[in-house]
């Protein structure tokens, strides 16, 4: 990597700093009903996979943000944040645990800090490439158009998929984190398919997966399917308590109806524009 842990921790730690100034009052205090769910969801993470060295011992601060925003993100330094919005989005533990196991995922993977140093050593060689263009082209306009399709195409080719490769990453261990603790690991392909609803109806329209950070919620919902198999093996090898009740990915036009009504309730008494966050 281009910075050293210790020099990339403390500036996440000045972030942190701010970013829980700018929060404020809006940070729910540890004994409120939402912070307590989301405590015991990382807590049972975390539990079962002490045997990851990444979590071994490890403690995660946690912050539930009582704004309608449906995010939810962990900072590479152990911090969890939660917006009330999503937890609103998440109608049980389980699809709960399956965000939070991919958002822990990243900090296992060391995501955050290998993101600093690839764009640092991108930001590098992007500027000794413009710096030959402006010195090669004559023309000042020809230059500018250069250098803006030059950053439109590192954007398009380089950072966006490798930011979904990362993305893809989280979403695998983080199932295994879920099925490992026992979530109903099947809820996730679920979510994913809620969300694509969400974002057709409520969002801006369909995703363009080729101009996002993201894989596109279909893409991701196809993806866990894909994989779920081996991750209910690997539920099963755990002891967890049988599923014995329906299939969620089944019930996913319910669950919808479902989501839609609690949303609908919640913005009644949140009037606040709907904005459906990347996970």
């Amino acid at each position: 990597m281009a910075f050293n842990s210790n020099q990339i921790t403390k500036v996440l730690e000045l972030e942190m700093d701010q970013l829980m100034e700018n929060l404020g009052k809006q940070v729910l205090p540890a004994d409120h009903p939402a912070t307590k769910r989301v405590v015991n969801v990382v807590n049972r993470i975390l539990a079962a996979n002490a045997d990851i060295k990444e979590l071994e011992g490890k403690k995660f601060k946690i912050s539930v943000i009582n704004t309608p925003e449906e995010n939810a993100f962990v900072m590479p330094i152990g911090h969890v944040f939660v917006y009330a919005g999503m937890l609103n989005l998440c109608i049980n533990d389980d699809q709960l645990g399956i965000i939070l196991s991919h958002e822990i995922s990243h900090y296992i993977l060391n995501h955050g800090m290998e993101n600093v140093s690839f764009i640092h050593l991108l930001d590098l060689c992007s500027l000794a490439i413009i710096a030959v263009i402006w010195a090669v082209i004559p023309s000042d306009t020809v230059s500018a158009l250069s250098h803006w399709m030059f950053n439109k195409c590192i954007s398009l080719f380089v950072q966006l998929p490798y930011s979904r490769t990362i993305e893809t990453e989280a979403d695998y261990v983080g199932l295994q984190l879920a099925a490992k603790a026992c979530f109903d690991v099947r809820e996730s392909s679920a979510f994913w398919s809620k969300m694509a609803y969400l974002s057709k109806k409520f969002g801006n329209g369909p995703e363009v997966e080729f101009l996002s950070t993201h894989p596109s919620h279909e893409s991701r919902s196809e993806y866990l399917n894909n994989i779920m198999d081996d991750a209910l093996k690997l539920r099963t090898s755990c002891g967890c308590p049988r599923l014995t009740y329906g299939d969620p990915r089944e019930k996913v036009s319910t669950i919808l109806k479902e989501t839609e009504a609690s949303r609908k309730a919640y913005f009644e008494q949140h009037k606040k524009p709907v904005v459906i966050f990347k996970i």
